[in-house]
Parts: C-alpha cells; structure tokens; sequence
C-alpha cells in the first residue's frame, strides 16, 4: 500500500516539474512583454546604424542591397513594425503603422522650419528621398544614461563603423544648427572616401542646405519613454462645459497650374474651410539647386482659393523641374502638404 501511493507521489511531482519545465521553456523563447513595452527613437537610431556599409541598389530592400525607402522599410521591418511603407511617395500621407502588434502614434513635424528640434528616430522625408533622424549632437542617450556629445563618439558607443560618418556642410556643431541623418546614398565615392550606401552626415535647417526635409515623423507607441504627445491632456473641469466646436479641417481640393511660360507659372489651390487655416506658404525649389534657391510665399486669397505666381527669376532662370509644394496650417498647428511638379518651363 506505501508503495503504490508513493508511486502516485512521484508522478505528481515529476508531473508538476514537467509543466514547470515547459512553462519556463516558453518564457524564455516568447520574451513578448519586454518588446512589447514600447520603444525610443534612439532604438530606431541604433537599428539603423547597423545597417552602415550595406551597398546601394535601387529596388534594394534588404542587408544585401537598399534604396533610400527600402533602408527606412528594412530598420523598422526589422524591430517589429507592420504597415511600412516601401515607396518614398508613400510616406507623404503615412498612416496605420504598428508595432509588435500595437497602433503607432504618429507626429507630424514641419522640418522645413527652422524651429524644428530633430531627434534621433525621426523619419525625415524630402522630395525624392526619406531617411532616418540621427538627432542633434548630445541628443544620444544610452541604456545606462551616459549622453554623447558628438555623432562620431554615439556611433562608437553602440557599434556603428565612424568611418562612415561626414560633415557634408563644412560646418561645425553647434555652428549653424547642424543635426545628423542617416541614409542610403547612390552617389559614387569620392575623395572624402564616400561609400555607395548607407552612411551617416549632417545637413542644416537653413534655407541654403543641400539637403532640405520636408516633413519629419515622430513616431511612439503607449508605454514609450518619447510619448508623441507635446502637451499635457486637459484636466477633467467639476464643472460640465459643452465642449466648442472643432473648426472644420481646411483641405486642399484641386491644384492647377496656369500661365506657364519661360518667366514662371502659377498655382491655384481650391480649399475647403479656407477660413480655418492659421497659416499657407508655397515652399518652392528647382532640382538645379536641389533646395539650395527654395524660396517661401504665402500667395494671394480669393474666396476659397490661394494662388502664388512662380518667377524664374527667384531661382536663376532654371529650365530644370520645378517643385511648389503647399504647407497648410490649421488652427491647432496640425500641417497638411501637397504640391505639383513641372518639368522644365516653356
């Protein structure tokens, strides 16, 4: 009788063990609730400068080979974001990310203005072109708090090659507010020993840089040590207050150009709820200076339409592509952007 019950002793025990086992076994290969606690643009950072000295090739969108969308797609692809955009076109009206399964807030930011503080992680878009925000030099923090106040010293820290890391702008932090971004390049070496590939250089705020974003995300998800959010949420009043209307959005309907001809052209927007935009200005570049002659109007109202009459004159008489892009503000600071593209003047 001893003996047959503790027979059954023992198979409960090893039984208990067994789940125990198992049950440790799927902790360790599911590490869910880690990941799944958010993550930094300076996470985004580190992905991407892994990625230093991967080549260039159009179409490219993996460790062997990227284009300038197919690097953004590859970094984020691989920490766990769904609903990347893989075109560059794509990220102008960007929406429905995720990660590790969870919705991604999405901030969007006016690069273009010179008050924009760029962090690591931001997802800067140009015309043409979209790349990753390595931020400001000292804007680097790492797991144990230690800052880094220059680019060269964060790449080191976390293992990037510094070799691949250039002043394109000749000019020296904090000397006209440089920041750093990292990108797939198509351009061929050249005597500062350029790569064809992913690389790491500052460009500027200011009007004259040859680099100029356009729109920058900030990207966060609930539970992040970045919340996207910039200002705290109203406290809930003792009182009950019928909430004020929301102004309607203003949006961009039509765009047309006219009056093209070797001196410029004009553009007219049609805009509904144009009374509810705070600000509209026609940023406005050749692809001669690729950003260099970009000049900025906010162009002449009429009932429901603004139009802006392009000079040739304002950038050098170009016969190059001409790109007018329009920045519309509304009153809560939110930025709508579309824009046309002519392809050389008549």
């Amino acid at each position: 009788m001893f003996k047959i019950r503790e027979r059954k002793v023992v198979k409960k025990l090893l039984a208990v063990i067994s789940a125990m086992t198992l049950s440790a076994a799927a902790l360790i290969q599911s590490p869910v609730n880690a990941e799944a606690a958010g993550f930094t643009g300076n996470d985004i950072a580190a992905k991407a400068v892994t990625y230093q000295g991967v080549p260039y090739v159009s179409g490219g969108a993996s460790r062997s080979g990227v284009d300038c969308s197919g690097f953004v797609y590859s970094v984020l692809t691989e920490m766990g974001f769904g609903n990347v955009p893989r075109a560059q076109a794509a990220w102008w009206n960007v929406s429905g990310l995720t990660y590790q399964g969870m919705p991604v807030q999405i901030q969007q930011l006016d690069a273009a203005n010179p008050a924009y503080e760029a962090r690591p992680g931001d997802i800067l878009v140009y015309q043409g072109h979209v790349c990753i925000s390595m931020g400001r030099p000292g804007t680097w923090i790492d797991n144990a708090g230690n800052s880094y106040g220059d680019i060269r010293s964060y790449v080191a820290a976390i293992g990037g090659n510094t070799g691949l890391v250039f002043e394109t702008s000749g000019s020296v932090w904090p000397a006209r507010s440089a920041w750093y971004r990292i990108h797939a390049r198509s351009t061929a070496p050249n005597a500062e020993g350029r790569i064809t590939g992913v690389e790491i250089d500052d460009t500027n705020t200011g009007a004259t840089s040859t680099a100029y974003a356009t729109v920058a995300y900030r990207l966060s998800v609930e539970g992040s040590t970045e919340p996207v959010a910039l200002q705290e949420a109203a406290q809930p009043s003792q009182e009950t207050v019928p909430a004020a209307p929301t102004p309607a959005t203003p949006q961009i309907q039509s765009i047309q150009v006219s009056e093209q001809s070797g001196n410029g052209y004009r553009v007219t927007v049609q805009i509904d709820n144009l009374q509810n935009a705070s600000q509209i200005y026609f940023p406005t570049w050749t692809n001669t200076g690729w950003q260099d002659d970009i000049t900025w109007a906010q162009g002449e109202i009429n009932g429901n339409t603004i139009s802006y009459y392009v000079s040739a004159n304002e950038h050098g008489m170009s016969n190059d592509i001409y790109y007018t892009h329009i920045h519309i503000y509304d009153q809560n600071g939110n930025l709508n952007i579309d824009g046309v593209q002519i392809n050389g003047l008549n």
